[in-house]
């Protein structure tokens, strides 16, 4: 009974202090957008993110580096739940731009 607690109680701090999100606007501005992104992937990283890299070319996938409007990295909810399953032997983060269209 005391492990299962103990259990439950690591699981929901787990994923409630697993959040984090970096948002980048190279044009400036301070809203963040919220419409649906011109692109989203997500990458795995192991070892709690130390192990693993990715590269993404925003200026490619909008075409013009100036159409970029805004880039961010993510843990989602998923992301979390993945972690939380592998003990962050396997801990993706997601990542989504958006393009002026």
């Amino acid at each position: 009974m005391r492990f299962k607690a103990i259990s439950l109680i690591l699981m929901m701090a787990y994923l409630t202090s697993a959040c984090a999100t970096a948002t980048i606007r190279p044009n400036g501005g301070t809203v963040k957008l919220s419409s649906t992104p011109t692109f989203e992937e997500s990458h795995g990283y192991f070892i709690g993110g130390i192990v693993g890299e990715a590269q993404i070319d925003a200026s490619k996938v909008c075409g013009d580096p100036k159409s970029v409007e805004q880039i961010q990295t993510l843990f989602t909810f998923v992301d979390g739940l993945l972690g939380l399953v592998t003990f962050s032997l396997y801990s993706p983060k997601s990542v989504k731009i958006w393009c002026k269209r």
